[in-house]
């Protein structure tokens, strides 16, 4: 497991993904059923499982060692947990300033989401699609990327790698931040299972709050709404920049209790995470001292960058 695996797979995925926006965009032509959230779901993250797959059985390496799924104590999941309340808040914001410049990716996919059970959106978006890339990004790519040698680089390109395989500006902004905080995770307890606890637990809050969103609109005709409720509304009905810009930056009390919010958790984050590695005393973080120092970045990384960025790039000034 070398980082010149990690780009090469990464450059797989982002050419393989980006070729199959346009071919998708041309059978749906013929297939609109292409399109709706199931399948477009399955597909996208096949899209990552398969080269993934591909590359695991290419390389010298053992399976715990590619995925490692070692087992945690209960207290270290419900720390992680606890942390990603503490984190929350400012995902939350990265996300609303996204907002002041696209659109919400989550919010557009309302429509396709809530006409299917909970329970089919919890399995779909909740455990599948966080399976599928815990096992890539934290296991696989992470894995090859910390033998480099550089463990904050390696966290830092894992979880840019993470954002950018959303391939939409929105997504890949807060996408990023949480594949910081969930590398994190995997360096602290040696393992999958925190990171995959984490990942399904903010998936399925963000399904929930998708299936909350038509109640809450029904409210609003009758003056019922609550705050929290309104700008979750305002997001999702596209009230546009200026409405969000208010929203966000208005000078409220409530804006300057959010930055405190946000910056008491990320230090609560931060603390509890130190804390996870002394509670499992693994030796994951004493074995990176071993690593011999050599090049994060390869050629085939940086080209899987030049594909995202570009993409995302053209998607946003295009579509």
């Amino acid at each position: 497991m070398t980082p010149q695996r990690a780009g090469k797979l990464f450059f797989t995925v982002a050419a393989v993904q980006v070729a199959a926006v346009f071919l998708m965009g041309n059978v749906g032509l013929y297939f609109p059923w292409i399109y709706d959230i199931i399948p477009s779901t399955l597909i996208s993250e096949g899209l990552l499982v398969l080269p993934a797959l591909s590359f695991a059985m290419l390389t010298p390496a053992s399976i715990p060692e590619m995925f490692p799924v070692r087992r945690v104590r209960v207290r270290t999941v419900l720390l992680t947990l606890v942390m990603l309340a503490g984190v929350f808040p400012a995902v939350a914001l990265v996300n609303a300033v996204t907002m002041l410049f696209t659109e919400n990716a989550a919010a557009a996919l309302l429509p396709d989401t809530t006409v299917y059970p909970l329970w089919t959106m919890l399995l779909l978006v909740g455990v599948i699609g966080p399976v599928c890339e815990e096992f890539i990004c934290r296991g696989y790519i992470y894995g090859c990327l910390r033998r480099s040698g550089h463990p904050i680089g390696a966290i830092v390109l894992s979880a840019l790698i993470f954002g950018l395989i959303h391939l939409n500006l929105n997504q890949a902004a807060y996408a990023t931040l949480v594949g910081v905080f969930l590398a994190l995770l995997v360096r602290a307890s040696g393992s999958l299972v925190p990171a995959l606890a984490a990942h399904m637990a903010f998936n399925s809050f963000e399904v929930l709050l998708m299936y909350m969103v038509p109640d809450e609109a029904i409210k609003a005709e009758t003056g019922e709404l609550s705050e929290v409720a309104r700008m979750l509304e305002m997001q999702t009905a596209g009230e546009g920049a200026a409405a969000d810009a208010m929203l966000l930056f208005g000078a409220s009390a409530g804006t300057v209790i959010g930055i405190c919010v946000v910056a008491a958790g990320c230090v609560i984050a931060a603390l509890c995470i130190h804390r996870i590695g002394i509670l499992e005393e693994h030796p994951a973080v004493r074995e990176e001292s071993t690593f011999a120092q050599g090049r994060l970045l390869g050629i085939f990384t940086v080209l899987g960058l030049l594909i995202s960025v570009t993409f995302i790039a053209w998607r946003q000034l295009y579509l």
